[in-house]
């Protein structure tokens, strides 16, 4: 097994919370983490967008990559919310156990 992050953002810390929360008592995830808000623009339907964004990483094992994806899609207010997982190189075998034993 490997840890993986997957990264995403969204509007507000309440719906941080509301998908950190499904994300961990479903137990897809072993620890969610979000900070102070960001700006992004970006491309939307054909219109450059400007606007607050807090951004969320998902710690989890690699093969629960695809349940983090369907829980944040069916949780997220946007249609098309950005999702990006990250492997880890490497990692403290104390906390890979940590993780494992947690979602396991």
């Amino acid at each position: 097994m490997a840890i993986i992050f997957v990264y995403t953002t969204i509007d507000t810390v309440k719906n941080a919370e509301k998908i950190a929360d499904f994300l961990l008592q479903s137990k897809y995830a072993a620890c969610v983490n979000w900070g102070q808000a960001l700006t992004s623009m970006y491309w939307w339907e054909g219109k450059l967008e400007k606007s607050s964004e807090i951004p969320l990483i998902v710690k989890t094992l690699d093969h629960l990559e695809s349940l983090v994806y369907e829980a944040i899609r069916e949780n997220h207010p946007y249609a098309t919310p950005c999702l990006v997982s990250f492997k880890a190189a490497g990692s403290d075998t104390r906390y890979l156990a940590w993780l494992e034993k947690v979602l396991t």
